[in-house]
């Protein structure tokens, strides 16, 4: 049966009881809403596939291709994609600029963040949250590492996508002062500057032309965590970032929540757009039934079960299969 299927993947995940108990207790609790929704496993064994996905057409067009084969379920795509949800896609970047590098891509195409109207915002709220439990999952296998997370300003790549990179640039495919650049604000924005300006009645990234921003990319290097400068010095930043402990991870995203009283996502969705209000920071304990945000509604009122995602080494959220009235997981 469904639940029977549900229960089999959730014995055989290398997922203790402990370790979601740690996430638990120091997560936000849009983090431990995700943690619920996956049957109370973190996101783990992250296993790059060790190339760049095959290019089909333009480069600038690869996100793109990468989502229409996701769709159309193209196993040879498969094994790029860490972690897949029916919204929000997990992608491994082809060329990682740290020790971990990926991609989140939301499923809706949308070509980058100048697209970005009011009526996205409800998106970019669940893919804030999202993130957010993405970097709460990595910490725990990489103590050693801190993280950062934002849309570049200029992107080279069509389709919207956040970077969630680990912040010790310690990779071969880093190679010049744009790379370097490009991870560092004001040219990498996070989700949070994206949802405040829309909320505002601005656009996603403000009064910021291209031009500007290209500027931002020759600046001169400085190392994030101690601010030793290096000018143009490339070669000599790569061989101090060797030794130097990378900086405190930059802030999750915040948790942006909807209308106490929505219960389905077009719900909160068409309030968030009529009425956008305030963002709010959660200060609730971090249950899954004190959670008032969008996932955990969702999550009550159509019970998601699990799904292997195949040769991912994963383990991604599916549509409620027929007949199934309840998941093994479920918050009461």
């Amino acid at each position: 049966s469904a639940s029977t299927a549900s229960s089999s993947l959730l014995a055989g995940s290398s997922c203790s009881h402990s370790t979601s108990k740690t996430l638990r207790q120091r997560s936000a609790s849009v983090v431990a809403t995700f943690i619920d929704l996956s049957g109370g496993c973190p996101l783990q064994h992250l296993r790059a596939p060790g190339r760049p996905l095959e290019l089909q057409g333009h480069f600038s067009t690869v996100l793109l291709s990468a989502l229409s084969r996701l769709d159309r379920s193209d196993p040879a795509v498969m094994e790029h994609f860490a972690h897949v949800l029916d919204d929000f896609a997990l992608l491994f970047d082809g060329f990682p600029k740290s020790r971990v590098h990926l991609l989140v891509l939301p499923r809706k195409r949308i070509t980058s963040a100048r697209d970005l109207t009011a009526e996205h915002v409800p998106l970019l709220r669940r893919l804030a949250a999202y993130t957010a439990w993405i970097i709460e999952s990595l910490t725990p296998q990489y103590p050693d590492l801190t993280w950062r997370h934002g849309v570049h300003v200029n992107p080279s790549l069509k389709q919207l996508h956040v970077h969630v990179i680990s912040q010790d640039f310690r990779s071969p495919c880093l190679k010049n002062k744009k790379h370097y650049n490009s991870f560092q604000p004001p040219f990498l924005v996070s989700l949070d500057s994206l949802i405040l300006s829309l909320q505002g009645g601005g656009e996603a990234l403000g009064d910021i032309k291209e031009g500007e921003a290209e500027q931002w990319l020759k600046q001169d290097l400085k190392c994030t965590a101690c601010g030793l400068e290096f000018g143009n010095k490339f070669t000599d930043l790569k061989r101090h970032l060797e030794s130097c402990r990378p900086p405190a991870s930059a802030p999750l995203p915040a948790l942006w929540q909807g209308g106490q009283s929505a219960t389905t996502r077009e719900a909160e969705d068409s309030k968030a757009v009529a009425a956008p209000g305030p963002p709010q920071m959660s200060t609730v304990t971090p249950t899954a039934t004190s959670f008032e945000g969008h996932a955990a509604k969702r999550h009550r009122a159509e019970a998601w079960v699990l799904v292997p995602v195949a040769r991912a080494g994963c383990l991604g959220l599916g549509k409620p299969r027929e007949g199934l009235t309840q998941s093994p997981s479920a918050p009461a």
